[in-house]
């Protein structure tokens, strides 16, 4: 009990003590994440790094609109790249304190290019996601986001859907803060 009381004061602490970001309307927002990923099976290995990095502006205190590239490349025994590019939305669902929560959907064009002798595809897609904005200080943010993601190449069946948590970080400029 003592144990839990001492966490939640510790807590509690350092909430009061961050600092209180404000993106406001007419602030920027730049940021992103990246990852990396090893798989193997039997004999085969690949390696995959995904980027993705995003840029909005603040239309009023809550809501960024702006736009969002992703990237995975693919190394090892498979080789290639998706590249995707779009238009992106973010709401903060609290106004302010240093933990900020929001919710983000984004929409992308996707080219995937899968190296050798074989051709690209072309694809749309679309990605929504439940995140928590941490800020270290007034303008800078660790964020993580829960996230389903759907893509469909033109010559493909059926979509791809993936869920996951990816974590990045925050940058947030100008505005009146």
């Amino acid at each position: 009990m003592k144990i839990n009381q001492l966490v939640l004061t510790l807590c509690l602490f350092v909430v009061a003590v961050a600092a209180q970001a404000q993106p406001t309307k007419g602030s920027i927002l730049i940021g992103g994440n990246a990852g990396f990923q090893a798989e193997s099976e039997g004999d085969a290995n690949v390696t995959t790094i995904t980027i993705s990095p995003l840029a909005g502006f603040f239309v009023t205190d809550r809501v960024a609109v702006g736009g969002q590239i992703t990237g995975q490349f693919y190394g090892g025994d498979a080789e290639g790249s998706i590249i995707g590019i779009g238009p992106a939305v973010r709401y903060y669902f609290n106004g302010e304190g240093s933990a900020r929560f929001f919710g983000q959907g984004n929409f992308n064009w996707l080219n995937f290019d899968p190296g050798g002798d074989f051709d690209s595809e072309s694809g749309i897609g679309f990605g929504l996601g439940a995140g928590l904005d941490y800020f270290f200080n007034e303008h800078v943010a660790l964020e993580a986001i829960l996230g389903y993601n759907n893509f469909k190449f033109s010559d493909a069946d059926d979509a791809r859907n993936t869920f996951g948590l990816t974590i990045g970080v925050a940058a947030f400029i100008g505005g009146g803060n």
